[in-house]
Protein backbone atom coordinates (compact mmCIF):
# COMPACT_ATOMS: atom_id res chain seq x y z
CA UNK A 1 0.00 0.00 0.00
CA UNK A 2 1.50 3.33 -0.72
CA UNK A 3 2.41 5.46 2.03
CA UNK A 4 0.86 8.80 0.50
CA UNK A 5 0.47 10.39 3.70
CA UNK A 6 3.92 10.54 4.93
CA UNK A 7 4.86 12.63 7.37
CA UNK A 8 1.13 13.77 8.15
CA UNK A 9 0.24 13.11 11.80
CA UNK A 10 -3.00 12.79 13.21
CA UNK A 11 -4.79 12.05 16.85
CA UNK A 12 -7.28 9.41 16.49
CA UNK A 13 -9.59 9.68 19.71
CA UNK A 14 -12.18 6.68 19.01
CA UNK A 15 -14.34 4.09 21.00
CA UNK A 16 -12.35 0.76 22.27
CA UNK A 17 -15.85 -1.09 20.99
CA UNK A 18 -14.48 -4.72 19.91
CA UNK A 19 -10.95 -3.03 19.71
CA UNK A 20 -11.81 -1.66 16.29
CA UNK A 21 -8.71 1.12 17.23
CA UNK A 22 -6.90 -1.46 16.05
CA UNK A 23 -8.03 -1.44 12.83
CA UNK A 24 -7.53 2.24 12.51
CA UNK A 25 -4.58 2.28 13.44
CA UNK A 26 -3.04 -0.39 11.08
CA UNK A 27 -4.61 1.42 8.20
CA UNK A 28 -3.34 4.93 9.04
CA UNK A 29 -0.15 3.72 9.73
CA UNK A 30 0.29 1.79 6.15
CA UNK A 31 -1.39 4.96 4.61
CA UNK A 32 2.06 6.57 6.14
CA UNK A 33 0.48 8.54 9.40
CA UNK A 34 1.91 9.51 12.41
CA UNK A 35 -0.98 8.42 15.28
CA UNK A 36 -1.57 8.74 18.66
CA UNK A 37 -4.00 7.21 20.13
CA UNK A 38 -7.16 8.24 22.87
CA UNK A 39 -9.09 5.11 23.58
CA UNK A 40 -10.78 3.68 26.75
CA UNK A 41 -8.30 0.48 26.61
CA UNK A 42 -6.43 0.41 29.51
CA UNK A 43 -7.82 -1.36 32.34
CA UNK A 44 -9.40 0.94 35.52
CA UNK A 45 -7.75 0.80 38.26
CA UNK A 46 -8.75 2.08 41.68
CA UNK A 47 -6.23 5.49 42.95
CA UNK A 48 -6.38 3.62 46.51
CA UNK A 49 -7.93 0.99 48.33
CA UNK A 50 -10.10 3.70 50.50
CA UNK A 51 -12.08 4.33 46.74
CA UNK A 52 -12.51 0.65 46.52
CA UNK A 53 -14.06 0.02 49.92
CA UNK A 54 -16.32 2.87 49.28
CA UNK A 55 -17.39 2.04 45.68
CA UNK A 56 -17.88 -1.54 47.15
CA UNK A 57 -20.39 -0.24 50.50
CA UNK A 58 -21.94 2.34 48.34
CA UNK A 59 -23.19 -0.39 45.64
CA UNK A 60 -23.71 -2.93 48.71
CA UNK A 61 -25.96 -1.05 51.02
CA UNK A 62 -27.08 1.90 48.80
CA UNK A 63 -27.82 0.55 45.52
CA UNK A 64 -25.13 2.88 43.93
CA UNK A 65 -23.37 2.34 40.82
CA UNK A 66 -22.71 6.01 39.72
CA UNK A 67 -19.47 6.18 42.79
CA UNK A 68 -17.76 3.57 40.61
CA UNK A 69 -18.78 5.39 37.14
CA UNK A 70 -17.09 8.37 38.21
CA UNK A 71 -14.15 7.07 39.32
CA UNK A 72 -13.59 5.63 36.24
CA UNK A 73 -14.22 8.51 34.30
CA UNK A 74 -11.95 10.52 36.03
CA UNK A 75 -9.16 7.61 35.57
CA UNK A 76 -10.38 7.70 31.65
CA UNK A 77 -9.31 11.58 31.25
CA UNK A 78 -6.22 11.40 33.18
CA UNK A 79 -5.33 8.68 31.15
CA UNK A 80 -6.02 11.47 28.17
CA UNK A 81 -4.95 14.22 29.80
CA UNK A 82 -1.17 12.60 30.26
CA UNK A 83 -0.88 11.09 26.59
CA UNK A 84 -2.33 14.95 25.02
CA UNK A 85 1.30 16.33 27.46
CA UNK A 86 3.04 14.48 25.78
CA UNK A 87 1.88 15.70 22.28
CA UNK A 88 2.96 18.81 20.23
CA UNK A 89 0.66 21.65 18.87
CA UNK A 90 1.59 20.72 15.34
CA UNK A 91 -0.25 17.66 14.55
CA UNK A 92 -2.17 17.57 10.90
CA UNK A 93 -5.73 16.42 12.35
CA UNK A 94 -7.37 15.25 14.75
CA UNK A 95 -10.35 12.82 14.37
CA UNK A 96 -12.71 11.81 16.97
CA UNK A 97 -15.06 8.70 16.40
CA UNK A 98 -18.07 8.97 18.57
CA UNK A 99 -17.51 12.40 20.30
CA UNK A 100 -20.57 11.80 22.95
CA UNK A 101 -17.70 9.10 24.68
CA UNK A 102 -15.35 12.19 25.16
CA UNK A 103 -15.39 15.25 28.18
CA UNK A 104 -15.78 18.42 26.46
CA UNK A 105 -11.81 19.47 28.06
CA UNK A 106 -10.74 16.56 26.68
CA UNK A 107 -11.91 18.10 23.02
CA UNK A 108 -10.73 20.85 23.44
CA UNK A 109 -7.15 20.13 24.01
CA UNK A 110 -7.27 18.07 20.85
CA UNK A 111 -8.52 20.41 19.36
CA UNK A 112 -5.84 23.09 20.34
CA UNK A 113 -3.42 20.34 19.14
CA UNK A 114 -4.11 20.20 15.76
CA UNK A 115 -4.49 22.33 12.72
CA UNK A 116 -7.82 20.89 11.79
CA UNK A 117 -10.46 18.45 13.63
CA UNK A 118 -13.05 16.07 12.81
CA UNK A 119 -16.06 14.09 14.25
CA UNK A 120 -17.39 11.10 13.02
CA UNK A 121 -21.00 9.68 14.86
CA UNK A 122 -21.46 6.56 13.60
CA UNK A 123 -24.45 5.76 16.26
CA UNK A 124 -27.55 7.86 15.77
CA UNK A 125 -27.59 11.57 17.67
CA UNK A 126 -31.07 10.11 18.52
CA UNK A 127 -29.46 7.30 20.72
CA UNK A 128 -26.18 9.41 21.42
CA UNK A 129 -27.63 13.02 22.03
CA UNK A 130 -24.62 14.17 23.78
CA UNK A 131 -22.54 13.88 20.83
CA UNK A 132 -24.73 17.02 19.04
CA UNK A 133 -23.36 19.18 21.60
CA UNK A 134 -19.96 19.23 20.63
CA UNK A 135 -20.65 19.91 16.81
CA UNK A 136 -19.22 23.62 17.36
CA UNK A 137 -15.62 22.27 18.11
CA UNK A 138 -15.25 20.46 14.74
CA UNK A 139 -14.28 21.61 11.27
CA UNK A 140 -16.84 19.48 10.17
CA UNK A 141 -19.10 16.79 12.02
CA UNK A 142 -19.87 13.86 10.20
CA UNK A 143 -23.23 10.76 10.56
CA UNK A 144 -24.08 8.12 8.43
CA UNK A 145 -27.68 7.94 9.65
CA UNK A 146 -29.56 10.47 7.21
CA UNK A 147 -32.27 11.08 9.47
CA UNK A 148 -29.71 12.90 11.71
CA UNK A 149 -29.46 15.90 8.63
CA UNK A 150 -33.32 16.75 9.68
CA UNK A 151 -32.67 18.37 12.84
CA UNK A 152 -29.00 19.00 12.69
CA UNK A 153 -28.50 21.12 9.70
CA UNK A 154 -24.60 21.93 10.56
CA UNK A 155 -23.39 17.99 10.35
CA UNK A 156 -22.69 16.20 7.21
CA UNK A 157 -23.72 12.35 5.96
CA UNK A 158 -20.41 10.08 6.02
CA UNK A 159 -20.84 6.04 4.95
CA UNK A 160 -18.51 3.71 6.46
CA UNK A 161 -15.99 2.13 4.87
CA UNK A 162 -14.16 -1.34 4.66
CA UNK A 163 -10.38 -1.87 5.98
CA UNK A 164 -8.14 -2.02 2.96
CA UNK A 165 -4.87 -2.78 4.97
CA UNK A 166 -5.83 -6.92 4.87
CA UNK A 167 -5.15 -8.09 1.61
CA UNK A 168 -3.03 -11.28 3.56
CA UNK A 169 -6.03 -12.11 5.05
CA UNK A 170 -8.51 -12.32 2.17
CA UNK A 171 -5.76 -13.92 -0.41
CA UNK A 172 -6.18 -17.34 -1.54
CA UNK A 173 -8.72 -17.77 1.32
CA UNK A 174 -10.85 -20.97 0.30
CA UNK A 175 -13.81 -19.97 2.66
CA UNK A 176 -15.58 -22.87 4.99
CA UNK A 177 -18.37 -21.61 4.78
CA UNK A 178 -21.35 -20.34 3.07
CA UNK A 179 -23.28 -18.25 5.50
CA UNK A 180 -21.68 -15.80 8.31
CA UNK A 181 -23.38 -13.22 11.16
CA UNK A 182 -22.16 -11.56 13.89
CA UNK A 183 -24.37 -9.93 16.33
CA UNK A 184 -26.08 -9.62 19.75
CA UNK A 185 -29.59 -11.05 20.50
CA UNK A 186 -31.98 -8.62 20.50
CA UNK A 187 -35.23 -7.33 18.58
CA UNK A 188 -33.83 -8.86 14.97
CA UNK A 189 -33.58 -11.91 16.28
CA UNK A 190 -36.90 -13.44 15.21
CA UNK A 191 -36.46 -12.42 11.54
CA UNK A 192 -32.25 -13.44 11.97
CA UNK A 193 -33.99 -17.24 12.55
CA UNK A 194 -36.14 -17.03 9.88
CA UNK A 195 -33.39 -16.43 7.41
CA UNK A 196 -31.11 -18.84 9.13
CA UNK A 197 -33.60 -21.63 9.32
CA UNK A 198 -34.65 -20.84 5.28
CA UNK A 199 -30.63 -21.06 4.23
CA UNK A 200 -30.51 -24.33 6.66
CA UNK A 201 -33.02 -26.03 4.97
CA UNK A 202 -30.81 -25.01 1.24
CA UNK A 203 -28.22 -27.11 2.13
CA UNK A 204 -25.88 -24.01 3.17
CA UNK A 205 -23.20 -24.37 5.83
CA UNK A 206 -23.74 -21.19 8.58
CA UNK A 207 -21.03 -19.61 11.19
CA UNK A 208 -24.05 -17.94 12.99
CA UNK A 209 -22.47 -15.97 15.82
CA UNK A 210 -24.63 -14.35 18.59
CA UNK A 211 -23.30 -12.56 21.63
CA UNK A 212 -26.07 -13.46 24.51
CA UNK A 213 -27.00 -13.63 28.24
CA UNK A 214 -27.45 -17.33 29.93
CA UNK A 215 -31.09 -16.56 30.24
CA UNK A 216 -31.39 -15.58 26.04
CA UNK A 217 -28.45 -18.32 25.16
CA UNK A 218 -31.03 -21.74 26.02
CA UNK A 219 -33.29 -20.33 23.59
CA UNK A 220 -30.88 -20.68 20.92
CA UNK A 221 -29.53 -24.26 21.81
CA UNK A 222 -31.99 -25.69 19.61
CA UNK A 223 -29.91 -24.44 16.67
CA UNK A 224 -27.18 -26.57 15.10
CA UNK A 225 -25.75 -23.53 13.53
CA UNK A 226 -25.51 -20.88 16.42
CA UNK A 227 -22.10 -20.38 18.03
CA UNK A 228 -22.82 -18.40 21.66
CA UNK A 229 -19.96 -16.25 22.29
CA UNK A 230 -19.54 -14.81 25.99
CA UNK A 231 -17.48 -12.29 25.33
CA UNK A 232 -17.50 -9.84 22.36
CA UNK A 233 -14.45 -10.66 19.26
CA UNK A 234 -12.47 -8.06 17.64
CA UNK A 235 -13.24 -6.78 14.80
CA UNK A 236 -9.64 -8.12 13.39
CA UNK A 237 -11.37 -11.13 14.36
CA UNK A 238 -14.05 -10.81 12.67
CA UNK A 239 -12.75 -9.81 9.23
CA UNK A 240 -10.78 -13.57 9.55
CA UNK A 241 -14.59 -14.94 9.94
CA UNK A 242 -15.71 -13.19 7.01
CA UNK A 243 -12.69 -14.12 4.60
CA UNK A 244 -13.48 -17.47 5.84
CA UNK A 245 -17.18 -17.32 4.08
CA UNK A 246 -19.00 -17.12 0.58
CA UNK A 247 -21.70 -14.76 1.96
CA UNK A 248 -22.08 -12.26 4.75
CA UNK A 249 -25.55 -11.79 6.73
CA UNK A 250 -26.82 -8.60 7.96
CA UNK A 251 -29.71 -7.34 9.60
CA UNK A 252 -30.47 -3.76 9.59
CA UNK A 253 -31.18 -2.13 13.11
CA UNK A 254 -34.42 -0.04 12.46
CA UNK A 255 -35.12 0.81 15.79
CA UNK A 256 -31.55 2.46 16.34
CA UNK A 257 -30.38 4.03 13.10
CA UNK A 258 -30.85 3.41 8.69
CA UNK A 259 -27.45 4.10 7.70
CA UNK A 260 -25.96 1.31 6.48
CA UNK A 261 -23.74 -1.14 8.29
CA UNK A 262 -19.44 -2.09 7.87
CA UNK A 263 -21.12 -5.24 6.25
CA UNK A 264 -22.38 -3.96 3.08
CA UNK A 265 -18.94 -2.55 2.49
CA UNK A 266 -17.09 -5.28 3.82
CA UNK A 267 -18.89 -7.61 1.24
CA UNK A 268 -18.14 -5.11 -1.43
CA UNK A 269 -14.67 -4.60 -0.38
CA UNK A 270 -13.59 -8.46 0.22
CA UNK A 271 -15.50 -10.39 -2.61
CA UNK A 272 -18.43 -11.22 -0.83
CA UNK A 273 -22.08 -11.96 -1.64
CA UNK A 274 -24.48 -9.91 0.65
CA UNK A 275 -27.85 -10.79 2.38
CA UNK A 276 -29.53 -7.93 4.17
CA UNK A 277 -32.62 -6.19 5.45
CA UNK A 278 -32.13 -3.15 4.76
CA UNK A 279 -33.81 -1.44 1.71
CA UNK A 280 -31.44 1.53 1.73
CA UNK A 281 -28.66 -0.10 -0.04
CA UNK A 282 -30.96 0.12 -3.24
CA UNK A 283 -29.71 3.66 -3.27
CA UNK A 284 -26.00 2.89 -3.92
CA UNK A 285 -23.94 2.50 -6.70
CA UNK A 286 -22.48 -0.78 -6.26
CA UNK A 287 -26.20 -2.19 -5.80
CA UNK A 288 -26.52 -5.39 -8.08
CA UNK A 289 -29.10 -8.08 -7.63
CA UNK A 290 -26.56 -10.64 -8.67
CA UNK A 291 -24.79 -9.75 -5.53
CA UNK A 292 -26.77 -8.66 -3.02
CA UNK A 293 -30.15 -9.78 -2.08
CA UNK A 294 -32.68 -7.79 -0.21
CA UNK A 295 -34.71 -10.09 2.14
CA UNK A 296 -38.10 -11.08 1.42
CA UNK A 297 -39.00 -14.41 0.26
CA UNK A 298 -37.72 -17.80 0.57
CA UNK A 299 -37.97 -18.59 -3.08
CA UNK A 300 -36.07 -15.48 -4.24
CA UNK A 301 -33.56 -16.27 -1.64
CA UNK A 302 -32.91 -19.47 -3.33
CA UNK A 303 -32.63 -18.29 -6.84
CA UNK A 304 -30.05 -15.79 -5.41
CA UNK A 305 -27.97 -18.96 -3.53
CA UNK A 306 -27.30 -19.73 -7.09
CA UNK A 307 -26.19 -16.71 -8.91
CA UNK A 308 -22.69 -15.73 -9.70
CA UNK A 309 -20.96 -13.22 -8.28
CA UNK A 310 -20.13 -10.05 -10.31
CA UNK A 311 -17.09 -8.01 -10.19
CA UNK A 312 -17.46 -4.44 -9.38
CA UNK A 313 -16.11 -2.12 -11.00
CA UNK A 314 -12.38 -1.37 -9.35
CA UNK A 315 -12.96 2.69 -8.58
CA UNK A 316 -16.37 2.09 -7.43
CA UNK A 317 -15.17 -0.13 -4.84
CA UNK A 318 -11.79 2.14 -3.97
CA UNK A 319 -14.84 5.12 -3.21
CA UNK A 320 -15.70 3.16 -0.32
CA UNK A 321 -12.03 1.52 0.83
CA UNK A 322 -10.73 3.27 3.93
CA UNK A 323 -8.16 5.21 2.11
CA UNK A 324 -10.75 6.85 0.45
CA UNK A 325 -12.76 7.32 3.21
CA UNK A 326 -9.66 8.97 5.73
CA UNK A 327 -9.56 11.21 2.29
CA UNK A 328 -12.83 12.74 1.97
CA UNK A 329 -12.94 12.72 5.93
CA UNK A 330 -10.58 15.08 6.42
CA UNK A 331 -10.87 16.64 3.39
CA UNK A 332 -7.50 16.15 1.89
CA UNK A 333 -8.13 15.95 -1.49
CA UNK A 334 -11.68 17.56 -1.97
CA UNK A 335 -12.86 13.68 -2.93
CA UNK A 336 -16.32 13.13 -2.73
CA UNK A 337 -18.64 10.21 -0.70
Amino acid sequence: MKKQFEGKKIILAITSDFKIYECFIENLNLLGFETVLLCDNTPFRYKSNTHKVISFLRKVFLGDKSYKKKLQSAFRNATYLDTLHHVPNDFDYGLVIRPDLFDQNILELVQQKTKELYAYQWDGLNRFPMAATTIPLFKKFYVFDKQDLVNNPKVSILNNFYFDCYTAIFDSKKPAFDVYYLGSFDDRMDTLLVVCEQLHKLGLKLNINIMAKKSKAKKLKQYPYINILKKPISFKENLVHVANTKIILDMAHDSLHKGLSFRPFEALGYHKKLITTNTAIKDYDFYTQNNIHIYDNPTNLALFIKTDLVEIKPEIKHKYSFSYWIEHTLQITGSQP
